[in-house]
């Protein structure tokens, strides 16, 4: 069973495509903490800062980017994009993202975030089963030359 930091932007839309997550990850017998940040901005920080803090195995991520005039949606979701793969570089951890800047219809968004949610736990089973052929021995058959 692995542990879960799940990340989701305040909003209505936002609450329920968690909830999807959040089934998917009980659904594969893992556990969570659901934290609901104030805006995609403080996605980087609360991803680094959680998970210094505690013993999470992966990451979800969910932000549905609409548009404003206020900010650069392109080049938030850019800089967004980019600091989850430093995190994913720098804690080794599976983060499933679903940044989502078009609109689409909430069955279709449902759908997307279930796909994301379980490819993330296909990853901690993935991982695991990689650790457990490298405890006994056999990691010489996955290096490459």
């Amino acid at each position: 069973m692995a542990h879960f930091l799940v990340l989701s932007v305040a909003g209505a839309l936002e609450d329920s495509l968690t909830q999807e997550s959040l089934s998917v990850i009980s659904l594969y017998g893992h556990t969570f903490d659901k934290i609901t940040i104030p805006s995609l901005q403080h996605l980087p920080y609360a991803l680094n800062k959680f998970s210094e803090d505690n013993d999470y195995e992966a990451a979800i991520c969910i932000s549905v980017i609409s548009k404003s005039p206020v900010h650069d949606h392109d080049a938030l979701y850019s800089a967004t994009v980019a600091a989850i793969y430093d995190y994913i570089q720098y804690f080794g951890r599976p983060v499933g993202f679903a940044l989502i800047k078009k609109k689409l219809s909430k069955v279709h968004l449902m759908d997307y975030v279930k796909k994301i949610t379980k490819d993330t736990c296909e990853m901690i089973l993935m991982d695991r089963t990689f650790y457990s052929l490298e405890e006994r021995g056999y990691s010489d058959r996955f290096q490459r030359n």
